[in-house]
C-alpha cells in the first residue's frame, strides 16, 4: 500500500512539475505568484482562484524546512504534490529568480482558534461532547498562542531575503482590484470553493463555538 502511494505521488509530481512549474515559469518565463502566510489565514481560496485564472501560483507556508532543496531531484519527490512543488519553488528562489508574493493577514485570535480546531480535528468526536467552556479551556491551555509570531520570526524573514515583491492584504478587507493588478488579472473575482475550517467535518461545531457567548466574551478580553 505504501509503495502504491509513493508511486502515485511520483507520477502526480512529474505531471505537475512540468504543467505548473517548468512550462509556465521556465519555458514561458512567467513570474510565479506565491501565496505565503501562516496556516489558517485564508490562503486556500485565493490559491484556487488564481489557479482558475491559469496563473503559475504556489501555496507556501514554510521555507525553512525546504532550505536544502535544489530542484526536481530532491528528497520531497515522493511526497504529496503541494509539498514537492514547495520544495522546487524554494530551490528556484535560492537561485535569485524573481517572484510575486501575496501575503494575507488575519486577526490573531480568530486565526488561532481556527488553527486549534484544525490541529485537533482528530478529537472531533470528543469535541462534540464538550461544552464551549471546556473547549475554551483546552484552547487556552494546550494551544501555542505564539505560533504566528514564531512564523514571522522564522519563515517571513527568510522569504524577505529572496528576490520577491510583496503585496500584503488584510483577510477581512480584501482589495480584489489591487490584488488583480498585482497578479496581472485586473478583473479578478474570487472563485468560491468549499475550503476552510467551516467546511470541514467539524465545521458545524466550530461555527457553533465561535458564535457562542463563551468565545465572544473571551475575545472581548483579549
Amino acid at each position: 500500500m505504501i509503495i502504491v502511494k509513493l508511486i502515485k505521488n511520483l507520477y502526480g509530481n512529474i505531471i505537475n512539475y512540468f504543467k505548473r512549474y517548468f512550462i509556465p515559469v521556465v519555458i514561458h518565463n512567467k513570474t510565479p505568484v506565491i501565496i505565503f502566510n501562516g496556516g489558517r489565514c485564508g490562503s486556500s481560496e485565493m490559491y484556487r482562484t488564481l489557479k482558475h485564472y491559469n496563473i503559475p501560483v504556489f501555496l507556501l507556508h514554510e521555507v525553512y524546512k525546504y532550505r536544502n532543496s535544489y530542484g526536481f531531484w530532491n528528497r520531497y519527490l515522493f511526497f504529496p504534490t503541494r509539498v514537492f512543488l514547495s520544495s522546487v519553488l524554494v530551490g528556484y528562489l535560492k537561485k535569485g529568480h524573481p517572484a510575486k508574493v501575496l501575503h494575507f493577514m488575519r486577526d490573531k485570535t480568530e486565526r488561532n482558534i481556527s488553527s486549534f480546531f484544525a490541529s485537533y480535528s482528530r478529537f472531533y468526536d470528543y469535541f462534540k461532547g464538550c461544552t464551549d467552556k471546556e473547549i475554551l479551556e483546552l484552547f487556552i491551555d494546550r494551544f501555542n498562542h505564539n505560533s504566528l509570531e514564531n512564523w514571522y520570526d522564522q519563515e517571513y524573514k527568510i522569504m524577505r531575503d529572496f528576490n520577491v515583491i510583496f503585496y500584503s492584504n488584510n483577510l477581512n478587507e480584501l482589495n480584489l482590484n489591487a490584488i488583480g493588478v498585482f497578479v496581472g488579472v485586473p478583473d479578478l473575482k474570487l472563485v468560491s470553493a468549499p475550503v476552510g475550517v467551516k467546511h470541514k467535518e467539524y465545521g458545524d461545531r466550530y461555527k457553533q463555538f465561535i458564535n457562542g457567548e463563551v468565545w465572544n466574551n473571551y475575545k472581548l478580553k483579549t
